[in-house]
């Protein structure tokens, strides 16, 4: 009888092994929200990607997508290359301006297709987690609950 219980014993925890059960995975938590504002659409994405147990942010990512199309159409104004490079100067200045304050944040790539541009910002996990408010955070840790609550307070769906 003993040696049926403990050969069980083996085979579940084998079984568990095997399939990977206790292992950590990430699940990521996107949270956007757009905006159509004078004929500018933006679009928003904040991403962050947490330990599914422990819940701790491993890593996270803001993405921007900006197209005047229609306010271009409206104005008249054809889109150049000169006027896309002066377009992109402008939203990194004022992107520059936003995360001033927020150590760690980087500009990571802004292009453009046409009048439609897209920004990357990305920053340095450490540094996001102390300088960002209190209500993400969790015991001092930055949480997915945290995340999620403070975004869909400023109006973003997250999922």
């Amino acid at each position: 009888m003993k040696k049926k219980i403990l050969s069980s014993l083996v085979f579940v925890m084998m079984l568990l092994a095997l399939t990977g059960c206790g292992k950590e995975e990430n699940k990521d938590l996107v949270c956007k929200s757009e905006i159509n504002q004078s004929g500018i659409v933006i679009q928003m994405t904040a991403t962050g990607s947490f330990g599914s147990k422990s819940e701790k942010l491993n890593d996270f990512k803001m993405e921007y997508f900006y197209d005047y199309t229609e306010m271009f159409k409206q104005s008249g104004v054809e889109i150049t290359e000169d006027v896309a490079e002066e377009m992109k100067d402008s939203i990194k200045e004022e992107l520059e301006k936003q995360f001033k304050t927020q150590k760690g944040i980087e500009i990571k790539e802004i292009r453009n297709d046409g009048s439609k541009f897209y920004i990357t910002i990305t920053g340095d996990n450490e540094v996001f987690k102390k300088e960002y408010p209190e209500k993400f955070k969790k015991g001092g840790e930055f949480t997915y609950d945290g995340f999620k609550s403070e975004y869909e307070g400023q109006g973003l769906t997250c999922e």
